[in-house]
């Protein structure tokens, strides 16, 4: 919903610029006298910061003309724009012909610009400054001159008295104010409509792009947590199936020599300590299970007690433990032996105890007291 409001909020950002624009510029009307004169001073300002003859517009009047700029610059290069658009600053027009005069020397889009800003800040009639056509000056020459028209005598007189054309052209020019006046306040009103719609544009875009981000970190947080499952899970796979995969391939009991032991109803039976085989210890140093007999795929460590409550433990020297024990290091070996580089296992084949360690059992469970030292053989 916010997304489709957003959406329709530019549609009509755009529309209401449209509008102002077409309310603020009549490129056929055409300009007063001040107005065009003004826009050939534009003109040539613009052809000399094009032409990079120097002095930013700042350093003119706020109203300059085509002479204030041909007082700074001095370049030959400037004097042949200026002599060219001083004879165009009489001929009048509109903004259309300033397009075509403005394509010679700089961009007409930066030019109209600055005209029209001139023109919303200094509105005036352009018919009543419109310099007259040739035609209306020919026709004004052969007219005979007409006495000038004392004000103070207009002003004392009764309004009958009043000429008809000095009554028409007040009227033309009431008008005319009146039309400007008008067509600004409708500027304005677009243009505070335009503000207040791009306002709301930008807070629901905002809205938005937080919403979007809140999102994200969402599922970045929950992606990070099912990737760290997914890790588990499949390391946990992995023991259990490397366990499964030696059991099944594992060879018959009878087969492993277990340093002396004799084998008699299905159980090995010991002359002196005891021995336990032990599995790979928990993150609390704990040996996980311990079984009287080995089991390939779990069991890794021998320990040999005299009185059940402490002993000495080692990796139990059988080629298919070390095997097993080896893919894993870190996982089997590293919480119950140390030594050097033992995390590294590649190449290796064969694990060497060099001093066994010692546990403790503690509540039924037997717990690492010293790590054993152990390195690999090739």
């Amino acid at each position: 919903m916010k997304r489709a409001l957003s959406l329709f909020l530019v549609v009509m950002v755009s529309f209401a610029t449209a509008v102002t624009l077409l309310a603020q510029t009549d490129e056929t009307k055409p300009l007063s006298a001040q107005q065009w004169k003004r826009a050939i001073a534009i003109v040539g300002q613009h052809a000399a910061l094009d032409g990079r003859y120097g002095h930013p517009e700042s350093e003119f009047p706020a109203e300059y003309t085509l002479d204030d700029l041909n007082k700074v610059y001095k370049s030959s290069k400037w004097k042949k724009v200026y002599e060219f658009l001083k004879t165009k600053e009489n001929e009048g027009g509109n903004i259309e012909k300033i397009r075509e005069i403005a394509k010679e020397y700089t961009q007409p889009a930066g030019v109209v610009r600055k005209l029209n800003d001139y023109i919303q800040a200094h509105p005036e009639s352009a018919a009543k400054a419109q310099p007259a056509a040739p035609a209306e000056e020919k026709a004004n020459e052969e007219m005979p001159a007409t006495q000038p028209v004392n004000q103070a005598s207009i002003d004392a007189a009764p309004e009958e008295t009043l000429p008809v054309t000095d009554s028409i052209a007040v009227i033309n020019a009431s008008a005319d104010g009146h039309k400007s006046e008008s067509s600004s306040g409708w500027a304005v009103v677009l243009d505070v409509i335009l503000f207040l719609m791009s306002g709301a544009a930008l807070y629901f875009a905002w809205v938005t792009k937080k919403e979007n981000t809140e999102l994200k970190k969402e599922l970045d947080y929950k992606t990070d947590k099912l990737n760290s499952q997914f890790e588990k899970f499949s390391k946990n796979i992995t023991t259990d199936l490397n366990r499964v995969t030696y059991m099944v391939n594992r060879r018959r009991p009878s087969d492993i020599d277990f340093d002396g032991g004799d084998r008699e109803g299905g159980e090995v039976v010991y002359n002196g300590p005891k021995r336990i085989f032990l599995t790979k210890p928990d993150a609390n140093d704990y040996f996980i299970r311990s079984t009287e007999v080995v089991e390939i795929g779990n069991s890794i460590f021998e320990l040999t007690t005299n009185d059940g409550i402490t002993g000495t433990f080692k990796v139990i020297d059988n080629p298919e433990v070390h095997q097993f024990a080896l893919m894993m290091p870190t996982e089997n070996l590293v919480r119950a032996c140390t030594g050097k580089g033992i995390q590294i296992s590649n190449g290796k084949t064969r694990i060497v105890t060099d001093r066994e360690g010692t546990a403790r059992c503690d509540n039924g469970r037997w717990h690492v007291a010293v790590k054993a030292i152990i390195h690999y053989e090739a």
